[in-house]
């Protein structure tokens, strides 16, 4: 049997302040998509026999995103990515695109969120500079084959 599984090598992060206009966000160590959550309420009623019943909240949430990547200060991404997170009100919405692998090609998921924190790691003697971002989505995420 031939297995399905895919390397991670060459995942992409898209952000841009329209969703027309995406730019690459370059040099990405590690990202943690976002993923999904959703609540369920107690239904159980004395008729319910000897299992509790549920039912699936009307509203889902997304988990936060995380990303690590090489940090320059000055950079493309450094000078967005602190736009983004110093932003407020409605002019704080991003877009985002990521692309992992897909049974074939890559696929794209697509939302709006906002970058919630920036945090640059340590700088030892002997290491690279890296950052680490958190984006919360906000509204539906899709997922699609890559145009």
């Amino acid at each position: 049997m031939t297995t399905a599984a895919r390397i991670n090598k060459g995942a992409k992060l898209f952000m841009g302040t329209a969703a027309e206009s995406l730019t690459a966000l370059g040099e990405i160590l590690d990202i943690t998509e976002p993923g999904f959550t959703r609540e369920v309420i107690d239904a159980t009623t004395h008729d319910s026999g000897d299992a509790a019943e549920y039912i699936a909240e009307g509203v889902y949430d997304t988990t936060e995103m995380t990303v690590t990547l090489h940090y320059v200060a000055g950079s493309t991404n450094d000078d967005a990515l602190i736009a983004a997170v110093q932003a407020v009100g409605t002019s704080a919405v991003r877009y985002f695109k990521t692309q992992p692998k897909a049974a074939t090609g890559t696929e794209d998921r697509t939302f709006a969120g906002f970058v919630t924190a920036l945090n640059f790691d340590s700088k030892p003697v002997r290491g690279k500079q890296t950052c680490q971002v958190t984006i919360k989505p906000t509204g539906a995420i899709t997922q699609g084959a890559t145009a």
